[in-house]
């Protein structure tokens, strides 16, 4: 950092440059990683805030290639909620007026 600013860099110009770098480098992360960012959000905000503890996925995954989960329908939060149990990208059946619902649309 002093060789930079000996340069005639000022610090503003260096945190930029660590920004952008630190940009580059989350950028790559996510393209590369075998992960789902949102899932990944999701499931942290499930543990933390609803104690969420999933048991018996080895019966998911011995089920077959298409299991089918059957929530009950509590709230909103079951389909996030399927999204965090599984590895693979699940398909939802909702209901026809739900799904016209302006708010729904963007999920869709």
């Amino acid at each position: 950092v002093a060789v930079i600013q000996g340069a005639g860099v000022s610090i503003a110009g260096v945190l930029a440059g660590l920004a952008a770098v630190n940009a580059v480098a989350a950028w790559l992360m996510l393209k590369y990683l075998p992960t789902n960012p949102f899932r990944d959000f999701v499931s942290i905000l499930f543990r933390a805030f609803h104690h969420l503890e999933v048991e018996g996925l080895d019966n998911l995954k011995a089920a077959g290639p298409a299991p089918i989960l059957a929530l009950n329908h509590v709230s909103f939060l079951d389909g996030p909620l399927a999204l965090t149990l599984t590895d693979e990208e699940p398909v939802f059946a909702i209901d026809h007026t739900i799904a016209q619902a302006w708010w729904m649309k963007p999920f869709l």
